[in-house]
């Protein structure tokens, strides 16, 4: 279950200070670990003798370490946020509305900070960074957290709801250009992520990154081990440098990595045979129609008089798009309607 959770916004600190460090988790886990792992103040009757380091702890211990590891953060009753991307099938050339990073919206008690608030919104102000971090409840010395590492980032609506005989609360809605989404659990005896998840994506230049999932399920080990759960891959860059290093790895196994497929095909297509002399001919799709309608194109034939193609490569006529065998035929002769070799 989720323990609480927090919301870290740089109003009126200098970030630029050397000294100031953003407060993410990995920033933070040793700092949260040795809370939690700190002996209760009054232990519970029923306690063991033969317990591990950290005592049970009891709900307000927990909730006073949590409050003061996130002194300065905004804590938060409930929160949302989506991602949506249009089928690529439907896209245009232009892919900008394409991918709908949404803003992350959450809802808090109105507090000291909310004045800021409504002025951050209503001067359209841009916040370097923020931090929205969900924690779990401590089970069997492991704790999970949930956190949003956010750039650029700037809120865009600020609502206010109250009434007689309860606090005023209020929804914030935060938009991000960038934006890191980590689930993670950790053991806080040891401060180790023994799962780490991570996805980042850039909205601004449309790419991002993720951690390569391991079904294993299993401890960190070795370096290989841990660069495998931590390794931060763009599968969409089609970097060769990337694609080896997750071959290098072993990965490729665990990852269908992304097939590159060329825009257009060059074939040579035969023209005279003595001399021999070939027209280049560019096709935009691996498939036998495709092929007859550029050859028609580039010789200025009608389309119906093109009988069958063949493959000078193996000799073979191809009959269908399975008859290339994932292999484009770089030199092609055809037939025409009476029954001859154009060429010939």
């Amino acid at each position: 279950m989720t323990k609480a959770i927090y919301l870290y916004l740089p109003i009126d600190i200098n970030f630029r200070n050397p000294n100031y460090q953003i407060p993410t988790i990995e920033n933070q886990k040793d700092l949260l670990c040795a809370g939690l792992n700190t002996p209760a103040s009054v232990p519970p009757p029923t306690t063991p003798t033969n317990v591990p380091r950290r005592r049970h702890m009891m709900d307000d211990d927990e909730e006073n370490v949590l409050s003061a590891v996130h002194d300065g953060w905004m804590e938060v009753m409930s929160f949302s946020h989506n991602v949506a991307a249009q089928n690529k099938r439907g896209r245009g050339d232009n892919d900008d509305d394409a991918i709908h990073l949404g803003e992350l919206t959450c809802t808090k008690f109105v507090t000291a900070d909310s004045p800021s608030l409504n002025y951050l919104c209503c001067a359209s102000q841009i916040l370097p960074h923020a931090i929205f971090r969900s924690v779990g409840d401590v089970k069997n010395n492991k704790v999970n957290i949930i956190e949003y590492e956010l750039e650029y980032v700037q809120i865009t609506n600020v609502s206010v709801s109250g009434g007689t005989g309860g606090k005023p609360v209020e929804t914030l809605s935060i938009n991000a250009k960038i934006i890191k989404t980590k689930y993670i659990d950790m053991d806080i005896l040891s401060s180790e992520f023994e799962v780490s998840q991570v996805y980042k994506w850039d909205n601004i230049n449309k790419t991002g990154s993720k951690t390569v999932h391991s079904t294993k399920g299993e401890p960190t080990k070795t370096l290989l081990e841990y660069a495998k759960k931590t390794l931060m891959v763009n599968l969409s860059s089609h970097d060769p440098s990337m694609v080896a290093l997750i071959k290098e790895l072993g990965l490729v196994t665990d990852y269908d990595l992304p097939e590159v497929k060329p825009s257009s095909y060059k074939i040579k297509v035969l023209s005279n045979s003595a001399p021999v002399v070939y027209k280049v001919v560019q096709v935009v799709s691996f498939d036998k129609k495709s092929i007859i309608s550029a050859i028609a194109e580039k010789f200025n034939i009608p389309l119906e008089t093109i009988e069958s193609i063949y493959s000078q490569e193996d000799h073979c006529e191809i009959e269908a798009d399975q008859s290339f065998n994932s292999d484009v035929p770089t030199h092609i002769l055809f037939r025409t309607s009476d029954g001859k070799f154009y060429g010939y």
